[in-house]
């Protein structure tokens, strides 16, 4: 019973101030933490937190199509029509099986040594190959804290803005990012 009160304490907030919103499990209702969920348009995204809870804001009623994935399980696509809010939408994720024959690697130098020595080696050479390209580019990166404590040297932490849970964890900074990146011989990048 101390864990559903807990988990409504938790979600209750959640409930109020959030669009679409739900837990993310595993086939055995194990919570996945991290799992990235968007709309199909790429508009609006988040991740689900430890406890595999997430709030994605969605601020129109209409149909949505939403994307779960998280390496190592099935991606899934729901089509959802939301006609009120908060919107709940629970989703159990597949584990993706994958299987390879058996690798047996017998060396006493390590391989990735050798490759990466051609590529140094043939940096030059390679470099006059390609005179200019572009690319799209996608970066991700956050910090998460576990167990902050409560003061540090005398000072009250607070929780850094909301950030943190009653666990006093959580992610603190969240950057994603989409670029597109030149290249020009010899040395023009931008």
């Amino acid at each position: 019973m101390k864990f559903y009160t807990n988990l409504f304490v938790f979600l209750f907030p959640i409930l109020m101030f959030s669009q679409v919103n739900g837990i993310i499990v595993d086939a055995n209702n194990h919570a996945l933490a991290d799992v990235n969920i968007y709309t199909l348009d790429k508009t609006t995204g988040t991740t689900s937190n430890e406890d595999g809870t997430y709030q994605l804001q969605i601020n129109k009623e209409g149909t949505y199509q939403l994307i779960f994935q998280y390496l190592g399980y099935k991606t899934i696509i729901k089509k959802v029509e939301i006609t009120r809010f908060p919107f709940i939408l629970n989703v159990t994720l597949e584990e993706d099986a994958i299987s390879i024959d058996q690798v047996t690697i017998i060396s006493k130098t390590n391989p990735a040594l050798k490759i990466i020595q051609n590529a140094i080696d043939s940096r030059r050479k390679n470099l006059l190959k390609v005179k200019k390209y572009t690319a799209d580019f996608y970066s991700r990166g956050f910090y998460k804290l576990k167990n902050v404590p409560k003061t540090i040297f005398g000072k009250k932490v607070g929780n850094l803005g909301g950030s943190l849970d009653s666990t006093r964890s959580g992610i603190v900074y969240l950057s994603e990012t989409v670029s597109k990146i030149k290249y020009e011989y010899p040395s023009n990048f931008s």
